[in-house]
């Protein structure tokens, strides 16, 4: 994921209101791990940033 996907999906999460925890459920990894992605200190791999997109879209 590059800055520019971080900075999106981070905001987009915090605006709909959306936990870490909750797209940790989503994404099916955990919440340590999504903010580590938040963070920059882990990538995720492509077929984890649809999925994320898709969600954070959807809701």
């Amino acid at each position: 994921m590059n800055e520019t996907e971080k900075d999106f999906f981070l905001l987009m999460r915090r605006k709909k209101k959306i936990s870490q925890n909750e797209m940790a459920l989503v994404l099916g990894v955990s919440q340590g791990y999504v903010s580590m992605l938040e963070n920059g200190t882990r990538e995720l791999a492509q077929h984890y940033v649809d999925k994320y997109k898709k969600y954070i879209l959807d809701k």
